[in-house]
């Protein structure tokens, strides 16, 4: 993919960019939201720490634990509140989580991939997340998952979808789950364009996972 033209913009201000990390047996693996919030150049690091332990908790319990199988582990989530556009509050929240699904886990580079939806379709379709550790017994065959495991983990995502918007601590609150857009007809744009994630609905294919951690569509 050809390099945008000009200079990538600075994030918003009171974006958070939540990047969760961990494991599947011995391979790492890392999926990051973005989060528009109240946050500003007052907020105070123990209130991003106490939205991060939410984040992870809502993660662990609406995608880990229903997609994933229990050799997935989650270790931490890094949170990047920026400020303003020069600086950032870093926090990292360390924790444990694990999926709930027993059974054989496919090979490390099976994903089930997750389709955000939005209410504006840019150039290249919808935002997506590659979820790793597939439970065998999710596969209907090695092209399909069974229709109603692919319908109650629709339901899952929506419902993170939903949940993460009632996250706050003190005066730090997610007013957003969204997908960022840096470029537009190949060049940076000057501000980040935010739009809302509304819903999401599961691939009935599993997918080759993919880390794109910072989407420039």
């Amino acid at each position: 993919m050809a390099k945008a033209l000009g200079n990538k913009p600075p994030p918003l201000l009171g974006q958070l960019d939540a990047l969760y990390v961990g494991t599947v047996e011995s391979t790492s693996w890392a999926v990051q939201h973005e989060f528009i919030t109240n946050g500003d150049e007052l907020t105070n690091p123990a209130d991003l720490e106490l939205v991060l332990t939410e984040l992870f908790a809502l993660f662990a319990k609406w995608i880990l634990g229903p997609f994933c199988h229990v050799e997935t582990h989650m270790h931490y989530v890094w949170g990047h509140l920026w400020q303003n556009r020069n600086s950032r509050l870093r926090v990292k929240k360390a924790g444990e989580a694990v999926g709930q699904v027993a059974g054989r886990v496919a090979p490390a580079q099976v994903a089930t991939l997750i389709s955000w939806e939005t209410l504006e379709v840019r150039r290249g379709g919808h935002p997506c997340s590659y979820i790793p550790g597939v439970p065998m017994n999710h596969l209907e065959d090695d092209a399909h998952f069974f229709d109603d495991v692919a319908a109650a983990l629709d339901t899952a995502a929506r419902n993170y979808v939903t949940e993460t918007r009632e996250v706050v601590s003190g005066p730090l609150r997610v007013l957003d789950f969204v997908d960022l857009s840096y470029v537009i007809n190949g060049a940076y744009r000057s501000v980040p364009d935010a739009t809302s994630i509304v819903g999401a609905t599961v691939r009935r294919v599993p997918a080759t996972q993919r880390r794109r951690i910072d989407r420039e569509a």
